[in-house]
């Protein structure tokens, strides 16, 4: 059985970073949540969070070339296809 989480006292760096993380296949209905929250909080639209995780967006964004832009740009492409999945379901 899921434990409850009460999203709503989380910040939104807090829900990105749970969004980022989230296994959106094994748990759909809190990565949902998690979106929601998102959206509520701030003043992001569902094209938006696309945009912000797209992997055009994430290179115009770097200004030097790292190992750790490497992996931000790995994560971004995760959790891109990740929120496409979770809006499908919404739609």
């Amino acid at each position: 059985m899921q434990e409850t989480i009460n999203f709503v006292k989380y910040s939104i760096d807090e829900l990105f970073e749970c969004l980022e993380s989230i296994d959106d296949r094994k748990y759909p209905d809190r990565a949902n949540e998690i979106v929601d929250r998102i959206l509520a909080q701030s003043q992001y639209s569902k094209d938006d969070l696309l945009t912000l995780y797209q992997e055009d967006n994430l290179l115009s964004m770097l200004s030097l070339v790292s190992v750790l832009a490497c992996d931000q740009h790995h994560i971004n492409a995760q959790v891109h296809e990740k929120l496409k999945r979770i809006m499908a379901q919404v739609s």
